[in-house]
């Protein structure tokens, strides 16, 4: 089946790259400002710079631009030539197949097509592997777009619109809120410790947040959780917030002993007046 990308940004590349390497499907056309910087990568591959230029689209459509260029992007495709059952996806975690309604009045089968994973420059294909690739639309589209991420290695989910936002909130907390907890961590560490390394909570913390992620995936929850939330351990609690400076920062771990304790004791703990 012929694949074609609008847009060459992290995710756009790393899709076409994953599509590259699978039998199944054919890499057809990238579309991009930036195309001409593609030729060695995608020498097979059609690469143009407006969608204008491409004859025609079918089989499968995947729209790789920023959410606020979707609708633009769709209003530009739907007086394009496609064939029979083509069906466009984009791949916004936040937003739904709705974000297409142009192109759906048009004839296209439409979609959502997100990975729940976190993509870098020069990101390795790979990354599809084992990841939730959470699928929304039409019945036509989203019986196309299971095989294809499948095919990438992943697990495809079907949900429906306010299933698909929860669990890109929730990708959010996990990923983003991450480098969250890093930076707060860095914070504290500076106010108290002299030292020229300027990353310290990411080189010397490391090993602990490997750890607990992999105990976590062994182990599940609760049991991978350690610590006084989970001991009821009041007086390092105490301890803890008195040497925190920032409202922000006290109120956080306030929030998150909370909630450890809550998988270990009730609610008449007094660790949970706080």
């Amino acid at each position: 089946m012929d694949v074609h990308i609008i847009g060459a940004g992290r995710l756009g590349i790393t899709l076409a790259r994953a599509i590259q390497l699978n039998e199944d499907y054919r890499l057809k056309t990238i579309v991009s400002s930036r195309a001409d910087q593609f030729n060695e990568a995608f020498p097979e591959v059609d690469l143009v710079s407006r969608i204008a230029t491409v004859p025609f689209f079918n089989g499968l459509v995947f729209l790789c631009v920023p959410d606020d260029q979707i609708s633009v992007t769709a209003s530009q495709l739907c007086t394009h030539h496609f064939e029979p059952d083509t069906v466009v996806a984009h791949v916004s975690g936040a937003l739904a197949s709705g974000e297409l309604h142009v192109l759906k009045k048009s004839g296209w089968h439409t979609a959502s097509f997100h990975p729940m994973q976190t993509f870098t420059q020069g990101a390795n294909p790979a990354l599809f592997t084992d990841t939730l690739i959470s699928i929304e639309g039409d019945a036509v589209a989203v019986n196309k777009l299971f095989p294809l991420a499948t095919a990438l290695g992943g697990k495809p989910r079907q949900v429906d619109e306010q299933s698909k936002l929860a669990l890109h909130a929730a990708g959010v907390m996990i990923s983003n809120f991450m480098s969250a907890l890093f930076l707060n961590a860095n914070d504290l560490i500076q106010t108290y410790v002299q030292d020229d390394e300027h990353n310290f909570a990411i080189e010397y913390y490391k090993g602990i947040a490997r750890n607990t992620l992999e105990n976590i995936i062994t182990q599940g929850l609760p049991d991978a959780i350690t610590g006084p939330a989970a001991r009821g351990d009041l007086k390092t609690v105490h301890r803890h917030l008195g040497i925190l400076k920032d409202p922000e920062a006290i109120a956080f771990y306030k929030l998150m002993t909370r909630r450890l304790a809550r998988e270990f004791h009730n609610d008449e703990h007094a660790i949970f007046r706080l």
